[in-house]
């Protein structure tokens, strides 16, 4: 062992025999599923379409009444518990679920079939160790088998009183497998003004910790991992477009029961389970209207979780020390526990190379991607907003736009090849379905197509518009009016998204030929608060990315890479390649999933001190590579392709990547290696070579393994790194120990590059990193010695509390273990230095770019939105 080293202490444990419990089987026979079918039928002539009846409210329910873990699959016939179901709940669980799923008056006296077949199949003792015994071969337990694990183990965490910050807190376990502390709530206040009146009152709101425990596995270790980490849930004060809430049962040792609502109505999937459980409960908490109520004052039996708010009493996250002390907690509770080692990857990463773009860099970087000049328009309708972009566009070109102040129309150069305009559109940028946006923006001459020129647009927008859908409609008082309420909600809703002006004006500017950036409104900075580090961070932001729109990049990629070899190949002279792909759910229940594939490549210069190209594939109306900004264009002015996870459109979709690197290959690389960068945990079920469990298995003849596996040998990629930033599946760190000559040094953050200790096979890496606001002007490093329990500031209270995150790194290649390292070390690398003038990204820069089209593209639409509308009272928050 090293004088000196350093590990990475994370919230990520093996799940060793040990702390395995026992689980009852029911395997239940053929004549099961065969009145299973019977009941599938009848439920399809009721509902009158072909749909499934929801199985997992059988499981939902049962969670509630037994406690722990249960899993139900008819098509397998197997029903798993970890508390013993006696043959009356069974026959009256089954008998219930069957009659409320039909719309039927139930009849205990009468079990039904599938009650009476479940009631007569014995269940048998079996203990989770068997599926996680130690070996030399990746663990592979069935699906149900993670889950009742991971709540077992929540629970025996429970059992103890948390004692953290001088209290004991006591964390209670719901229907969902998650920890609550549900007496000892975060507590803030919020300024509203009441209706009628003029002066604003405080009133109370309140968030709750929230612990999570996930089980999964990780590359090349023999045991499957729990994952634990720790969230703010926010509790809303009104049920009214709240979409999941947790119920407390009369039981005082009961789990809290987890409803999933639409507008204070159970949705299908869950209504049946909720009403299962009540009747086997008889506590109707989980539906009746009259008792699905808030009190302002202290939150109750009945709790809605807010997904996501705007200008909320209380911030998100618990901060570092919350992290810390659950880390504790956990080794108090399971003293022998086994952690996942760790040791640093010797040598520091080169600091990135921050400043503007350099005008002589743009210059050379135009002309590489076929460019004579680049020209930005800026479109206007508030004066704040112009001098905003003038202000933050002329420090990004050390130029003096505001003094210059510059017409409308007119063109004025910030050097020999750039230059900027400025108009004023209030018509063009304002919101609305019937806006002829066409004629108003061909009146403005500095959006008209020319050859060789390359056009940015910078407007502003509403950024609030479509976000909060205010009603003045009183409280509905039978379960039809809340239905009525929230139909009449959402339309509202679908209404301000269709006339966002947002998307329509970017697929315009994109038929145009034009990348363009929208500008999100000035945040305000509160009384008292520290000014920021920069006066306007969302113009900034929005100038960072429109450069990075532009595929501008210059050599501060080869400086990043200077130093590190691949085997026998430099990093910096290596092409870097980002595919990602990602599947949008159908928005509406008529509509179809997409299937969205986009592709980039970060190209090296063939000479010293020259820049790097970007380069993306098109595959729409034609399938070949183009510089960046025209595929951005191309892409954004078409639909999204219909497309699902259904084995033959993976396979489609990995055969368009195939096609699209055997072109790059032949023709924008001509012969130089390049490395693949994919996302594991979207692209999972494209390439099964991607898998844990794949790793030693032989691959498939009739689709691809990895990316470009079925080329020929001379354009197939040096290597496919694997990269997963997925918070349910990396661990939270909780602090660096440096082991110096026997004694222990405490680091309380790291953003060092670990590699982790495996039982077999290829290493894997984990990549710490402290989110940039951490350390940000004004931040404080909330949260780094102290709980929320224990502040009572409002500006503390109000303020995020971030805490560490890690970026797993899988390279898979048939190279060296010091080869493996090297681009673990590069993919490190290409994080911390990006195409825009500072910051860093969440994924490799070519996989942060490829991943930036679909984000831009008009259509995007992130599907927890949707899944989840916020509630609309809570837009006047302050």
């Amino acid at each position: 062992m090293p004088d000196t080293m350093t590990r990475l202490n994370v919230l990520a444990f093996r799940f060793t025999p040990d702390l395995a419990g026992k689980v009852l089987v029911r395997r239940l026979p053929d004549e099961f599923q065969r009145a299973w079918r019977d009941f599938e039928s009848a439920y399809k002539a009721k509902l009158g379409r072909d749909v499934q009846p929801a199985h997992t409210a059988v499981s939902l329910a049962l969670r509630g009444l037994l406690g722990g873990h249960v899993h139900f699959d008819p098509a397998r016939g197997l029903l798993v518990t970890e508390q013993e179901l006696s043959i009356q709940d069974a026959l009256d669980t089954f008998t219930f679920f069957r009659a409320f799923s039909l719309g039927e008056e139930p009849d205990i006296c009468r079990p039904c079939e599938l009650a009476r077949i479940v009631a007569d199949t014995p269940s048998l003792p079996e203990h989770l160790g068997r599926y996680v015994e130690e070996g030399m071969a990746q663990p592979n337990p069935p699906g149900w088998v993670f889950e009742t694990a991971a709540w077992s183990f929540a629970r025996a965490l429970a059992a103890r009183a948390w004692e953290v910050d001088g209290r004991s807190v006591r964390l209670r376990d719901d229907t969902g497998g998650a920890l609550n502390a549900w007496e000892d709530l975060w507590p803030g206040v919020v300024l509203r003004r009441p209706p009628g009146q003029k002066d604003k009152q405080a009133e109370p709101r309140y968030a709750m910790a929230r612990i999570t425990v996930r089980l999964k596995t990780l590359p090349n270790i023999a045991h499957p991992v729990l994952l634990i980490s720790g969230s703010a849930s926010r509790i809303s004060p009104t049920l009214r477009g709240v979409s999941t809430v947790l119920v407390e049962q009369k039981g005082q040792d009961s789990p809290l029961v987890k409803v999933a609502l639409d507008g204070r109505i159970a949705r299908h999937v869950n209504r049946p389970a909720a009403e299962t459980l009540a009747a086997l409960s008889i506590d109707r908490a989980v539906l009746d209207l009259s008792d699905m109520t808030h009190d302002p004052g202290r939150p109750g039996r009945v709790r809605g979780l807010v997904p996501k708010s705007w200008r909320f009493a209380i911030g998100r996250g618990v901060g570092m020390h919350f992290h810390r002390e659950l880390h504790r907690h956990v080794h108090e509770v399971f003293p022998d526990i086994r952690t996942v080692g760790t040791r640093v990857v010797q040598g520091r990463l080169p600091a990135p190379k921050q400043g503007r773009i350099e005008a002589k860099t743009i210059t050379a970087a135009l002309r590489a991607h076929g460019h004579d000049r680049l020209t930005i328009v800026c479109l206007w309708a508030k004066d704040v907003n112009r001098r905003r972009m003038l202000v933050e566009l002329g420090e990004a070109f050390g130029v003096d736009l505001l003094r210059t102040d510059p017409a409308d129309q007119v063109e004025t150069a910030v050097s020999d090849d750039v230059s900027v305009v400025v108009q004023h559109a209030p018509e063009l940028l304002r919101h609305g379905r019937d806006l002829d946006r066409s004629t108003l923006a061909g009146q403005i001459p500095a959006l008209r197509p020319v050859p060789g020129r390359l056009t940015l647009v910078l407007c502003e927008t509403d950024a609030d518009h479509g976000a909060r859908i205010l009603s003045e409609e009183p409280q509905p008082e039978t379960e039809e009016e809340a239905r009525a309420a929230y139909k009449r909600f959402r339309e509202r809703l679908r209404k301000a998204e269709a006339e966002d002006a947002k998307p329509q004006l970017r697929r315009l500017f994109a038929r145009l030929g034009a990348v363009s950036q929208f500008l999100d409104q000035p945040k305000t900075v509160r009384k008292g608060a520290k000014p920021p580090k920069h006066e306007d961070y969302p113009t900034r932001a929005a100038v960072t990315d429109l450069l990075r729109s532009a595929g501008l990049a210059d050599g501060r990629f080869t400086d990043a890479l200077k130093g590190v070899s691949v085997g026998q190949y430099p990093a910096s002279k290596l092409a870097h390649v980002g595919i990602h792909v990602r599947q949008q759910n159908k928005q509406v229940r008529a509509g179809t999933t997409k299937l969205v594939v986009t592709i980039t490549a970060l190209i090296p210069p063939a000479a010293e001190g020259e820049c790097w190209t970007v380069w993306a594939w098109s595959h729409r109306d034609r399938a070949r590579w183009e510089a960046y900004p025209h595929a951005c264009t191309h892409f954004h002015s078409s639909s999204y392709s219909p497309g699902s996870r259904n084995r033959d459109d993976l396979v489609r979709l990995a055969g368009i990547v195939e096609h699209a690197l055997g072109t790059l290959s032949d023709t924008r690389l001509e012969g130089m290696p390049y490395v693949v960068y994919v996302d594991g945990f979207s692209s999972r079920g494209v390439w099964p070579g991607l898998y844990n469990n794949r790793q030693s298995s032989e691959p498939e003849i009739d689709r691809p393994w990895l990316p470009g596996s079925t080329l020929p040998i001379r354009q197939r990629p040096l290597a496919t790194v694997r990269v997963n930033a997925e918070p349910s599946e990396t661990p939270r760190p909780v602090d660096a120990a440096v082991v110096r000559g026997g004694r222990i040094e405490r680091l309380r953050t790291t953003t060092r590059l670990f590699r982790v200790e495996t039982d077999f096979g290829a290493p894997f890496f984990w990549l710490a990193r402290k989110p940039a606001q951490f350390d940000g002007a004004g931040s404080g490093r909330l949260g780094e010695s102290k709980t929320r329990w224990l502040s009572s500031d409002d500006r503390e209270v109000r303020r995020t509390w971030y805490s560490m995150n890690t970026l797993e790194v899988y390279p898979i290649a048939d190279l060296e273990p010091a080869a493996l390292e090297s681009l673990a070390i590069a993919t490190a690398c290409l994080c911390r230095q990006t195409s825009g003038w500072e910051g860093q990204t969440t994924y490799p820069e070519a996989l942060h770019l490829a991943r930036q089209i679909d984000l831009d593209h008009p259509e995007y639409r992130a599907d927890e939105v949707q899944d989840d509308p916020e509630s609309p009272l809570l837009a006047d928050d302050e």
